[in-house]
């Protein structure tokens, strides 16, 4: 059994803010694996990780590990596994009989889709951090409040504005996120098999764009202008492949 470890909130619950877990949650659905979820607040992720055993993902500035959610427990062999990417790796290895999601010979291909994320993040993050920090517990968001204030080197009400739909924050990530489609383009000319990355069969880079596009309309709604501007970008040629990924976004 799979117990799948996501970022606790406090508005619709259950209500995935993170991309990066939601990279996970596509995952797992699209491999229709059987999992449950256990909620962690933002505040006592280190904690709770290093309770756990959880491997960290990176290195802090001052050299201390860094731990990060999404995480997974596989309860069959008692093991911990961090990192959306290599998360996705040990499903295929666990489960060999559902479809792969980093298919034999593209493990480079994802890696590098991945790659593509880091600079989108970068622009994406103050944007979406004002309804992130709305989704956590009161003490976790007091925490973060102060985090991104130093993070970013201006007050909440600047971050605040700088996430209104008509600010041109929004822009700079739509040109980032086009490079994708510029990489779909290539593929279209030798394959239309289908809407993935590699065509027909859904693989963990289609995640990657997925944690984009579903953290974003689940922190600000369906109804808000942010999310309707980002379903449209680049003349709604997004919108076909956001549809098609919303069977693999149930939240259990």
């Amino acid at each position: 059994m799979i117990t799948f470890y996501d970022i606790s909130n406090n508005l619709r619950s259950p209500l995935p803010p993170s991309p990066y877990c939601w990279r996970t949650r596509l995952c797992l659905n699209y491999k229709q694996v059987k999992f449950s979820t256990e909620y962690v607040p933002y505040s006592n992720i280190a904690t709770f990780a290093k309770e756990k055993g959880i491997p960290p993902t990176a290195v802090q500035p001052d050299g201390s590990p860094k731990y990060t959610l999404p995480a997974i427990y596989d309860s069959d062999k008692g093991t911990y596994i961090s990192d959306s990417f290599k998360i996705a790796q040990y499903l295929d290895e666990k489960y060999p009989d559902t479809p792969r999601l980093v298919p034999e010979k593209t493990a480079a291909l994802q890696a590098a889709w991945e790659a593509i994320y880091n600079p989108i993040h970068m622009k994406l993050v103050p944007l979406n951090v004002v309804k992130v920090l709305e989704t956590l517990d009161p003490v976790s968001f007091e925490f973060a409040k102060k985090h991104v204030e130093g993070l970013f080197g201006r007050s909440w009400e600047a971050i605040v504005q700088a996430a209104e739909p008509d600010q041109a924050g929004w822009k700079d990530v739509e040109k980032d996120v086009a490079l994708w489609l510029q990489y779909l383009d290539i593929r279209n000319a030798t394959d239309r098999k289908g809407v993935w990355v590699i065509g027909s069969e859904f693989s963990f880079a289609d995640s990657v764009i997925g944690g984009v596009f579903f953290s974003t309309k689940a922190l600000w709604g369906e109804q808000s202008e942010q999310w309707k501007l980002v379903k449209n970008w680049s003349g709604g040629r997004w919108v076909e492949y956001i549809d098609s990924m919303e069977k693999y976004t149930a939240v259990v």
